[in-house]
């Protein structure tokens, strides 16, 4: 281990601390918790990453492309990347998933259900495994909680074109 480099033991411990004193640590931790935790390890250091994209390839939210030809094909989720941060970003947007009806309003939630329509399920997912990936950089690296993003004003009706937006 690299000296001055933390510990995963410490992260683990520092992130326990941190975790009980937010509620989390109850007899029966919820499973946000636990995946919040095993991204929180994974990641470590957040400024060893240049942008929230180089994050996204190294936990494998991204897609293969194959070119040829001027044109491009993306396929399947990358599986030569952190195995452990997938599962954990995979499970979280599952479990956004399953959630979406409870909670519509939430932006993640609006992602899947655009994405799937046009796309189905199994991209929906690893679409917003991407998004929560990118997300995590950036609250990590701004040290600042999640919230959703602003809605601009006029957003729903369309662009300039008066063209509606997809659903």
């Amino acid at each position: 281990m690299a000296t001055g480099a933390p510990s995963r033991l410490g992260c683990a411990r520092s992130w326990s601390r941190r975790r009980r004193s937010r509620g989390c640590g109850r007899r029966r931790a919820s499973g946000w918790c636990w995946l919040a935790v095993v991204i929180a390890l994974e990641v470590g250091d957040v400024t060893r990453f240049a942008t929230a994209e180089k994050l996204a390839a190294y936990a494998g939210t991204t897609p293969r492309g194959h070119a040829s030809g001027g044109r491009v094909r993306y396929g399947a989720l990358r599986a030569d990347a952190n195995r452990y941060l997938r599962w954990a970003f995979v499970e979280t947007a599952n479990t956004i998933r399953l959630h979406r009806t409870r909670q519509p309003d939430w932006h993640v939630s609006r992602v899947y259900a655009r994405i799937a329509a046009r796309k189905g399920h199994h991209k929906a997912v690893g679409a917003v495994a991407r998004h929560l990936a990118e997300a995590t950089y950036w609250m990590l690296r701004t040290e600042e909680a999640s919230r959703d993003p602003t809605r601009a004003r006029g957003a729903s009706q369309g662009d300039d074109r008066g063209w509606g937006m997809s659903a």
